[in-house]
């Protein structure tokens, strides 16, 4: 249990950094020209954007998971992790895509965040039911050879 909980110390620590990061970025965005009226949610061009880049993106997320499995982090830490991974990874990303300087082009980071995180822990979840229900059927079968 002591290896979890330096692995999410640093995991907050990294996460704690990003946010720092940002912070001057949106400063400066803010300081700039004010628009007379924020426009409204475009969910097309928000699925345009992030169709293009979510598969990638799950991509980098099951990486990320992988590795931290490999830290020794196992169970419902590895489930969790795959929704953390996936909120910061795909919030940064579709931050540094759309550049948002509006509640609306928040609105689409965080929305993108949560797709991505809870896809990776679905998806998780289902491969890691399927391969125990796999083992199972591999090691029945082992048992009674034709």
């Amino acid at each position: 249990m002591k290896k979890n909980s330096g692995l999410l110390k640093s995991i907050m620590l990294v996460l704690g950094i990003i946010v720092l990061l940002m912070i001057p970025l949106s400063v400066a965005r803010a300081a700039g020209p004010l628009q007379e009226s924020p426009p409204p949610f475009d969910l097309i061009e928000f699925l345009k954007t992030a169709g293009i880049i979510f598969v990638p993106m799950l991509s980098i997320v099951f990486g990320v998971v992988n590795y931290i499995g490999k830290l020794g982090v196992k169970g419902k830490w590895q489930l969790a992790s795959s929704l953390i991974a996936g909120l910061l990874l795909g919030g940064l990303v579709m931050y540094f895509t759309t550049l948002p300087n509006t509640a609306v082009g928040w609105f689409s980071v965080a929305l993108f965040g949560l797709l991505v995180g809870l896809a990776a822990s679905g998806c998780y979840e289902g491969i890691r039911a399927a391969s125990a229900k796999g083992a199972e059927s591999i090691t029945i079968y082992d048992r009674f050879p034709k």
